[in-house]
């Protein structure tokens, strides 16, 4: 608290270095003491001054007097002040980098969170923790400061919890990357403020896609963000148990107009153990297009409540122009292959084959993106993710992120200082948030299995791709076709036997081409009681036939995926509109 007395108490740090934090209503800061340690702190609940110069280290704002400094000082102006109550975090906080940086400091209780105690006890000063929610599933750092032999804080050597606890400390950051919006933890100064929770009931759950219009995402899953688009539904089918006695509805209960949420009646196995099942529908529209959505429930037991929740993302429209349309995840070194060198590089080095033979299966990888629509798009801080972590953004300085309708852009693995690729897109290579390389594993993505996300630059999940080994071949890239509704497949050989087309769609034609819109020629004729509709035929494509009963205005599927120029219909009663389109 910051305060002037008229005869404060100067107090005198005795070594190195320490740290505590500054605490009123409205917030809270760092202060780091150089030329103190714990010894010199002052007593919790005490009211200080504080006069020194302000730094930032890793995004945490700290003031920094020094003991050496004149001009510095901490100064004890009152004692036993009661501790302003801390803030309940709510977990949809942890995507909003300005509410996170508005907890900086200050004290912050975090409740229904579990630790892994598979080694039992808190480790020593210095140590990264995981905490997670058994509400939301969500994660959370905690760091343990400290040691069992110093006095700033106790943990280190104490034993973990045992189930849902609630803990009580500082909200910290540290984020090496610029702009320092990520790396929030909190930070426990006493044993005492973790706190067992009652125990709540236990719950599984499977989420499941349904009447996806563009494939590639996991039918079933269990992850806890989706991406739909209108049409597209998720469902999730959830079981809650409880050895203690009956199960109940929560209250926290929300989701999207339109979401339903269907409870099953309790039952009770020969065990003893009660269970109570429920179901969730979310159907996206074009009413929820551009938002971040979230899908909770909650299920009262006897002494806690558990809760569980989700997010889906329903991109805009134009963010549904983006397709991802081509990925290789197992590149070959292998310099006689047919799919070696897939992104066309001219000046490898003459020692290519001792050098970079290593190298070229993480530099080689690269992802496919289409902009199929008729407006160009910016992909300005969108994200390539693998189920670790990020592994390309892109630059919103870039020309490059503004991507021209029916035109692809290639993030591929690297290296992002020499070797360019020679293809006719532009082509990225794997850089990070405010432009760190990478690394040496450039796209990371695995020869086995893995997902590949696409989000936009607001962190939101556009598209997910998820891939297990089955899918994948030796020497061939994975594609989608035909668009917008094609499986993805192993990449098929073109005329001259390539089986990558970075930058190329699967018959290695370029992208504009092959999306320039066409105009298929319509007729009608009758033939006895029927209606004969005709049309120009394209190579390689279906049809989707359309009626509308009000001179066009509204349209609705008459026959999907035909593989036929012509479709035969019964003698129409009234007048009608018809139309023919292909991807």
């Amino acid at each position: 608290r910051f305060s002037i007395d008229a005869q404060p108490e100067v107090i005198q740090p005795r070594a190195r270095i320490a740290e505590f934090f500054l605490q009123d209503d409205s917030g809270g800061l760092a202060v780091l003491w150089r030329g103190a340690d714990a010894g010199a702190l002052p007593a919790v609940g005490s009211r200080v001054e504080v006069i020194g110069p302000v730094r930032q280290a890793n995004g945490l704002l700290q003031i920094t007097p020094s003991a050496g400094e004149v001009a510095h000082a901490v100064r004890l102006l009152e004692s036993e002040v009661p501790l302003p109550e801390p803030v309940v975090l709510d977990w949809d906080w942890l995507g909003d980098p300005i509410r996170m940086e508005s907890l900086e400091g200050r004290l912050v209780r975090v409740p229904g969170v579990t630790l892994d105690i598979s080694t039992p006890l808190f480790p020593d000063r210095g140590t990264s923790l995981t905490l997670r929610s058994v509400l939301t599933g969500d994660s959370l750092t905690l760091r343990v400061d400290g040691s069992s032999s110093a006095s700033r804080v106790d943990l280190a050597g104490q034993p973990k919890p045992e189930g849902a606890f609630s803990v009580t400390g500082v909200w910290t950051q540290n984020d090496s990357s610029k702009p320092h919006t990520q790396g929030y933890q909190i930070l426990p100064t006493r044993y005492a403020d973790l706190v067992l929770d009652g125990r709540s009931p236990s719950a599984e759950w499977q989420g499941f896609l349904e009447n996806l219009t563009r494939r590639g995402d996991a039918l079933t899953n269990t992850f806890p963000d989706q991406v739909l688009r209108p049409g597209e539904s998720f469902r999730i089918l959830a079981d809650f148990s409880d050895d203690q006695g009956p199960i109940a509805p929560g209250a926290a209960v929300s989701g999207p107009e339109g979401t339903q949420v269907i409870w099953s009646e309790g039952s009770v196995t020969p065990e003893g153990i009660h269970h109570r099942g429920v179901e969730v529908v979310f159907t996206a529209s074009e009413v929820h297009a551009g938002g971040v959505h979230r899908l909770m429930l909650s299920a009262v037991g006897v002494e806690a409540e558990r809760r569980l929740s989700w997010t889906v993302s329903v991109p805009t429209v134009e963010e549904r122009q983006i397709f991802m349309t081509e990925f290789l995840a197992n590149p070959t070194a292998a310099t006689g292959g047919p799919s070696f060198n897939p992104l066309h590089r001219l000046d490898w080095p003459p020692e290519l084959e001792e050098a970079l033979a290593g190298r070229l299966t993480a530099w080689d990888e690269f992802v496919e993106l289409v902009n199929v629509g008729l407006a160009p798009v910016s992909l300005a801080g969108w994200t390539v993710s693998d189920a670790t972590r990020a592994r390309a953004w892109v630059d919103p300085d870039c020309p490059a992120a503004m991507v021209p309708a029916g035109e692809a852009l290639v993030l591929y693995g690297g290296p992002a200082d020499s070797h360019p690729p020679r293809l006719p897109c532009p082509a990225l290579p794997a850089i990070l948030q405010g432009g760190a390389p990478a690394g040496s594993d450039g796209l990371g993505l695995n020869n086995t299995s893995d997902r590949i996300e696409l989000r936009n630059g607001a962190g939101h999940l556009i598209e997910r791709v998820v891939y297990a080994s089955r899918d994948l071949a030796s020497a061939a890239s994975v594609a989608r076709w035909p668009l917008p509704a094609g499986e993805w497949s192993v990449h098929p050989a073109t005329s001259d036997g390539a089986t990558t087309t970075a930058g190329l769609d699967v018959h290695g034609v370029v992208w504009s081409e092959t999306l320039q819109p066409k105009t298929l020629r319509l007729q009608a004729r009758r033939d006895g009681g029927r209606l004969r509709l005709e049309w120009s035929a394209l190579t390689e494509s279906s049809y989707t036939v359309w009626r509308s009963v009000d001179s066009g205005r509204t349209w609705a599927p008459l026959v999907d995926d035909l593989d036929h120029a012509f479709v035969d219909l019964d003698e129409p009663g009234s007048p009608l509109w018809f139309r023919v389109t292909s991807p």
